[in-house]
């Protein structure tokens, strides 16, 4: 196990973990993790032919394509590492919309490897699209991207929720294993025990695509609380191609 975290921390987490998990094998890196990135990925070379789980976990737009990029290329064989990545589309448009907003959407640039967030930032500005639309969009542009550019097979969002059902920030999980269905399946139950409110709506969109997909029109919206939680399962949405939308 390797972890990274900022000079100023490394040390009390590596502490901190030496007393909780005496005998476990981790290395804490210090600092910048898209500079360590390398270093990180040599240290675990001996590992490649194993399963490999990659949490990115960022405020706003702290991760950079290229490192994501290194870690999905790190495992031997056919499979790629999997990754675990926290999206907040929040912040990215109030940092955007900050006194150094350049300078943090140079950084959105780093995040997605291109600019073509930037459409989207517009098309918000502008009032083409609503918040919602917004996060929406930036959430889908990074799952398209790893699907389309870096070859995932599966992509999936989890959107996280305060109990008033206000968005905080989304989950977004990458694989291109067959059994990346059953592991989402596993993580929304757990999540189920947690927030029955996120499963249960994941649920009733899902429901909803499917009608859309098949061509039927409900005569009411599905009611999210009348499904037992005991019976939900984990329903993909799919991404979309961005340049569909007309604003784009």
């Amino acid at each position: 196990m390797a972890l990274c975290e900022v000079p100023k921390k490394a040390a009390i987490l590596e502490s901190d973990l030496r007393q909780r998990f005496p005998g476990r094998a981790f290395k804490v890196h210090p600092g910048d993790c898209n500079q360590t990135i390398d270093q990180v990925l040599a240290d675990l070379a001996p590992w490649r032919w194993a399963p490999t789980f990659v949490f990115a976990d960022q405020q706003g737009a702290e991760i950079h394509w290229g490192t994501l990029v290194k870690v999905a290329a790190f495992r031997t064989g056919k499979r790629k590492a999997e990754l675990w990545i926290l999206m907040s589309p929040a912040m990215m448009a109030k940092g955007v919309a900050g006194t150094n907003g350049e300078a943090f959407a140079a950084r959105v640039d780093a995040l997605y490897g291109s600019t073509g967030w930037r459409r989207i930032q517009s098309a918000r500005d502008q009032g083409l699209i609503t918040a919602e639309d917004y996060r929406d969009e930036m959430v889908n542009l990074l799952r398209w991207r790893l699907e389309q550019v870096l070859g995932y097979g599966i992509t999936a969002r989890v959107p996280m929720r305060m109990p008033t059902g206000v968005p905080i920030y989304d989950m977004v999980f990458a694989t291109d294993h067959p059994v990346g269905g059953k592991i989402m399946t596993y993580l929304y139950r757990r999540a189920a025990e947690r927030e029955p409110e996120m499963i249960q709506e994941a649920k009733a969109r899902a429901m909803r695509q499917r009608d859309e997909k098949a061509g039927r029109q409900a005569m009411f919206e599905p009611d999210p609380s009348s499904i037992p939680i005991e019976s939900l399962t984990w329903e993909p949405s799919p991404s979309w191609d961005p340049s569909s939308r007309p604003w784009w």
